[in-house]
């Protein structure tokens, strides 16, 4: 099977899969993984199948990299992260192992998130903050961090990171990333590190940053100016969101994330 940007899957693998999904369709590849939608034929869910490119599978220490990455994964069970459906590791996927993971088609940043207050939009940067910590903790780096991947599996669940790139510590190549999001490490070298992922989530909390009040001159009533400078307390609005005790709380828990992600991420560097 090919689509249109050429990438392939093998056409033994999809024999195989058929047997556990209905539906199976190449969607898309992020590092070194394609990345399939099926429906899990057990249950009906929807789901995202990651399993090793074209390209990563003929060499079989790849291979084994991404597999334990996945492995990994499938164990962390991290309520922020995709959560696993299924792992098939058996022997007929022992050339291209494979990790479901139910689908997030429900944007967070989504037109509306800007109208959201303050203090729900600094929660949402605590719960990434949160899957990172545990993707970090466990030897894995997220890879290709962004506004986009973070999604829902339904309008009223959880938010969840998705879109890993599970490369197996390997220069890869990260598809969706935007420029914004991506270090110059990556850039120069297309091996993402854990100091990259910090990197990301900093673009992404200034993204979300809060804003003081609405912009007069917009014309619009939903819009927001970022950080504006009022010339004097006069100018204060009173529909203005401030800042108190409870998101000086949440700034401090992000300090200390992003703090304790650099710290595991140099123990596992060291290791």
């Amino acid at each position: 099977m090919t689509d249109t940007a050429n990438r392939v899957v093998d056409g033994r693998l999809l024999e195989a899969l058929e047997g556990y999904f209905n539906g199976v369709r190449l969607d898309r590849t992020v590092g070194d993984c394609n990345v399939l939608t099926a429906i899990r034929k057990q249950n009906g869910a929807p789901v995202d199948i990651y399993t090793p490119s074209h390209a990563a599978s003929r060499d079989d220490a790849v291979v084994d990299a991404i597999a334990k990455d996945f492995a990994t994964f499938e164990k962390l069970g991290n309520r922020k992260l995709q959560a696993s459906e299924r792992l098939l590791a058996s022997r007929a996927f022992r050339k291209s192992p494979v990790l479901a993971l139910l689908s997030c088609p429900v944007a967070v940043f989504d037109e509306a998130f800007d109208l959201h207050p303050v203090d729900f939009r600094l929660r949402v940067l605590d719960e990434v903050l949160e899957g990172l910590a545990a993707l970090h903790g466990a030897g894995l780096v997220h890879g290709n961090l962004s506004d986009r991947v973070v999604r829902r599996e339904d309008g009223q669940a959880a938010l969840k990171l998705c879109d890993f790139t599970f490369s197996g510590g390997r220069a890869t190549v990260v598809t969706d990333q935007p420029v914004a999001y991506q270090t110059r490490n990556v850039v120069n070298t297309a091996t993402p590190k854990v100091e990259d992922d910090i990197h990301a989530a900093g673009m992404l909390g200034y993204r979300i940053r809060p804003v003081d009040c609405r912009d007069p001159g917009s014309g619009h009533r939903g819009a927001w100016r970022r950080n504006p400078v009022p010339a004097g307390p006069q100018e204060r609005r009173s529909d203005c969101p401030t800042v108190g005790a409870d998101d000086r709380a949440a700034a401090q828990r992000r300090r200390l994330l992003i703090r304790r992600g650099r710290a595991k991420g140099a123990a596992v560097g060291a290791a």
